[in-house]
């Protein structure tokens, strides 16, 4: 099980170098289900790539990435580009082992839908989001994840 672990983090590092070509790179923290570190690379001004490496309480790793459409806003004395929303579908992997020592591994279908506010002038976003996940291998279950979240955006 660690070598997949392994193998699987050393995959997901290959595929964020191949992507440092895209314009911005977002880092920060996500708190909720799950906590972990967020990733986001803006591929247009509309549309970006978004990956977590994150864990929860309950003794899991878990990964995920998202293909997301942003929708600004057009609020009355809100700049289009500061506030905005987004929707995306992407795929979510779960390793997870349990109190009897069982490891299980955990792979859904994620849909996701969020607020987005970038301040403009400042390199930070915050969001909000929500994703309800089907689990379609090992087991089929419904999951809702959620969190808040900050990053950092760099300009590559």
């Amino acid at each position: 099980m660690r070598f997949k672990k392994v193998l699987l983090s050393f995959a997901i590092f290959l595929l964020l170098c191949s992507m440092l070509s895209s314009s911005q790179l977002g880092l920060g923290i996500i708190i909720g289900a799950p906590t972990g570190f967020s990733l986001k690379f803006w591929q247009t001004k509309k549309t970006a790539l978004d990956l977590a490496l994150a864990w929860n309480f309950d003794k899991y790793f878990h990964i995920h990435g998202d293909y997301l459409y942003h929708f600004p806003l057009r609020l009355e004395g809100v700049s289009p580009s500061t506030l905005c929303t987004y929707l995306g579908i992407g795929a979510r992997l779960k390793f997870k082992s349990n109190e009897r020592d069982e490891n299980k591994s955990l792979l859904g279908i994620r849909g996701v839908g969020g607020l987005e506010f970038l301040p403009k002038g400042v390199p930070l976003d915050v969001f909000l989001e929500i994703a309800p996940v089907m689990n379609i291998v090992e087991e089929t279950k419904l999951d809702i994840e959620g969190g808040i979240g900050i990053r950092y955006t760099f300009n590559l």
